[in-house]
């Protein structure tokens, strides 16, 4: 009996950081590291009570910064730009991620823009095999080579929230993602296309997605204030219902990385 209410301790402790009004935004991918290094203002998410900034960190400088920082949201991982590393390298940086800190792994993926798709593979399956074996939820990024990232995802069956984030490929690339039950954020990549209309249609009607800025690459961490400002005005859906889809997809994503930590203490 100690050991189920411990284990519910835990998932109640960790799911309490989701307790959040139906009021704001979520801002799910954004790269708090870089924005603080271009010296740009990483409070204005912190004092202003509509956004929730999700950070990622991508290599051990940021990992530790964001540790020092005590960021309340993040996930981290080793981007596809990272395929050059060596196997002890990699093996190095996921023993020592800092799980119980972290909401997920990410952003991990393939891009045509970096050299040795077969690398790349590799990275992203060792990557995701640690997100089954934790399960973990899991962030996404995706520049080419759908369809080669849509036969790993076939093969691993992950069973934990996957999000695909900056999501802007065709609507055949969609259909393939929505079968495996993906969700999607939304950022100005997609929103600036007006070819995107049909995908961007469907992603809301399957109510899972959520917004986010990108920033510092993506430009402001208000960026998503603007998206939910596009959509309502484009896609004749509202900001509270924007607001209340984020807010319910975010809860869901926290309290699996909660009812995970719970799983991986008493499994030890």
């Amino acid at each position: 009996m100690k050991r189920n209410l411990d284990n519910e301790a835990i998932s109640l402790q960790v799911f309490s950081r989701c307790q959040v009004d139906m009021s704001e935004l979520i801002d799910i991918h954004c790269h708090l590291y870089q924005v603080n290094k271009q010296s740009l203002d990483i409070s204005s998410y912190q004092t202003n009570p509509n956004i929730i900034a999700v950070s990622t960190a991508l290599n051990q400088v940021e990992i530790n910064w964001h540790l020092e920082q005590k960021i309340k949201y993040w996930f981290a991982g080793l981007h596809p730009q990272e395929w050059s590393l060596t196997e002890d390298k990699i093996k190095e940086f996921l023993d020592n991620l800092p799980y119980e800190k972290l909401v997920g792994i990410g952003e991990i993926g393939l891009d045509k823009r970096y050299k040795n798709l077969k690398k790349q593979i590799n990275l992203l399956a060792k990557q995701m095999q640690i997100s089954l074996e934790r399960r973990l939820p899991s962030l996404y990024h995706l520049v080419g080579h759908e369809y080669e990232f849509i036969k790993v995802h076939k093969e691993m069956k992950l069973d934990k929230m996957k999000i695909l984030h900056g999501f802007h490929s065709s609507f055949e690339v969609y259909k393939e993602l929505d079968k495996l039950g993906f969700y999607f954020s939304l950022s100005e990549r997609i929103l600036s296309n007006s070819k995107h209309k049909t995908t961007i249609n469907e992603i809301i009607k399957s109510r899972r997605y959520f917004l986010e800025s990108d920033a510092a690459d993506g430009g402001s961490l208000m960026q998503v204030k603007i998206i939910a400002n596009q959509l309502e005005s484009t896609y004749n859906i509202n900001k509270e219902e924007i607001m209340q889809v984020s807010i319910i997809n975010f809860r869901k994503l926290v309290k699996e990385t909660s009812e995970s930590i719970s799983e991986i203490k008493f499994n030890n």
